[in-house]
């Protein structure tokens, strides 16, 4: 699910980085970071709570670390694009504490 967002978020900038001026280019992808930032977090609730969707989040400790570092590593990978502000992503700490998981900030 996460790579598929930032392969296709990916792709969508090697179009628009040679279409759009810079700052134009800055403030599409500011918007859509804005997205995702709320957006990633509510489609892994929505699924959870979705009886017919075969997700769950996890129970152990381990995979729910795993899911928010694959969050983490979104927010990172898509920050390194060039030519864009980066976003400060909270979606790891919201998912954190819906985990009810420590903060894992510079335990890296």
């Amino acid at each position: 699910f996460v790579d598929g967002i930032m392969t296709n978020t990916r792709k969508m900038h090697q179009v628009l980085v040679s279409l759009l001026p810079s700052d134009d280019l800055m403030d599409v992808f500011s918007r859509i970071f804005s997205y995702l930032d709320s957006k990633v977090p509510k489609i892994l609730i929505d699924a959870d709570l979705d009886e017919q969707v075969p997700f769950k989040f996890p129970a152990s400790l381990e995979g729910k670390r795993r899911m928010v570092k694959e969050v983490e590593v979104m927010s990172k990978t898509l920050n390194k694009l060039p030519n864009v502000r980066p976003w400060d992503f909270g979606a790891m700490k919201f998912l954190e504490r819906k985990l009810d998981l420590p903060s894992i900030e510079g335990n890296e």
